[in-house]
């Protein structure tokens, strides 16, 4: 079942720094099911990270390269969420020469 808007905006503890619910709004409003399969990618990080917490209690793991995959996973996250991926995001605009 599909997440409604109003789930895909609802951060909680994972809104990153900087993020503008009303500018996430319009951005919804904007670019509507692009916006939204961002979000959606932005929820699969945050699981990653959690499987990345799980693994770093194992004995074996390479704690130093789980930190940074999970550091890596959040700013990407967080970079979907603000928005700037999208057009007229600087991200997006840096990779389109826009």
């Amino acid at each position: 079942m599909p997440l409604s808007d109003r789930e895909l905006l609802d951060l909680g503890d994972n809104a990153p720094r900087g993020y503008d619910p009303r500018k996430a709004r319009r951005d919804l409003k904007t670019h509507g099911d692009v916006f939204r399969a961002q979000l959606v990618v932005a929820r699969g990080l945050d699981g990653d990270v959690a499987r990345d917490a799980v693994a770093a209690k194992s004995p074996t793991s390479d704690r130093t390269w789980l930190d940074g995959h999970s550091r890596a996973l959040r700013e990407l996250a967080a970079n979907l969420r603000l928005g700037r991926y999208l057009p007229g995001g600087d991200l997006h605009d840096a990779a389109t020469g826009g």
